[in-house]
């Protein structure tokens, strides 16, 4: 469903899966989301959809996990079995450009906007447990490089990649990309099962078990939350 103004109006609703929702993502355009849904978190499903019409444009099953899809939904790149990152064409699921060559635990990543640079996170065991890659699939360039030593269950890139959300064992952090400054830190429980900024990146939704809270960045302040939904959101 799409929310309207002050985000509790219902402006659209469609059935995307019989299967858990695990994670949403809008394109830039806010005409099409990109919807991932499965038993696990290993994510068998991803779906496009136009959400002028709610008509499916694509349905796709992957046996590996999605990290990211570009804002322009023209690429797509997913953690496979070996740990590596592939950068594959999301309607064809065929490889494309240079692939990167880094095998980590890949947590998470992002797209660039404008540019042919993938920004990816992966998770060490040993200090220092949190490492950033920046991979450039035009030349095949790719840096890896140390970012902090707290571990975290996940995280998620704004749109345009200048600021990054982590879920830790005692709460958010919202970070630059850039320098790694801690800008934004508040509370979250262990039954929070995904999170996303708002377009305007100025809040963050969390999803929990049957409720969803709107955070402001700013202020680190909760907005509101919606309660009553009956099962996993």
């Amino acid at each position: 469903m799409r929310w309207g103004e002050g985000w509790r109006e219902i402006m659209i609703r469609f059935h995307a899966s019989d299967d858990r929702v695990l994670a949403i993502r809008y394109c830039l355009d806010g005409r099409r989301v990109a919807i991932a849904s499965g038993p696990s978190v290993t994510w068998t499903g991803l779906a496009f959809w136009d959400l002028g019409t709610a008509v499916q444009l694509v349905q796709n099953e992957l046996p590996q996990r999605v990290l990211a899809v570009s804002h322009d939904l023209s690429l797509l790149v997913i953690r496979d079995a070996n740990s590596r990152l592939r950068i594959l064409d999301p309607f064809t699921l065929k490889r494309r450009f240079f692939q990167p060559q880094s095998r980590r635990s890949f947590a998470s990543a992002h797209f660039e906007p404008n540019s042919s640079r993938l920004f990816a996170f992966a998770y060490f065991s040993e200090a220092p447990h949190i490492r950033s890659l920046v991979f450039d699939y035009g030349d095949g360039s790719e840096v890896v490089d140390d970012w902090c030593d707290q571990p975290y269950a996940f995280s998620v890139f704004r749109f345009d990649g200048r600021i990054i959300a982590f879920l830790t064992f005692d709460g958010v952090e919202v970070r630059e990309w850039e320098t790694n400054r801690r800008i934004a830190k508040w509370p979250a429980d262990e039954l929070t099962t995904d999170m996303m900024f708002t377009p305007d990146g100025a809040a963050m939704a969390l999803w929990h078990q049957d409720y969803v809270q709107l955070w402001d960045i700013a202020t680190s302040t909760q907005r509101f939350a919606l309660v009553g939904h009956q099962g996993m959101v």
